[in-house]
């Protein structure tokens, strides 16, 4: 959400959804919707963070990258 570039969010992160194998994968958002969830929450204050400070404006120094943890500033 804070580097350049168009952020990617697996369908459904926002609440939490789980996935798993066909027709799992496909659980329906719209009739779930739970804009109490924390990570709906969370996401929403990203988004907002997100355009504030215009991140695609800004560029980014890479840290440290691994496989599960990427840092920057």
């Amino acid at each position: 959400m804070f580097v350049e570039g168009i952020p990617i969010f697996y369908y459904g992160t926002e609440q939490a959804f789980n996935g798993g194998n066909d027709p799992a994968n496909r659980e329906p958002l719209w009739t779930h919707m739970d804009k109490n969830h924390a990570l709906y929450k969370f996401t929403k204050i990203c988004v907002e963070t997100r355009k504030k400070h215009k991140v695609w404006d800004c560029p980014h120094i890479e840290r440290f990258a691994e496989t599960n943890l990427f840092a920057f500033s």
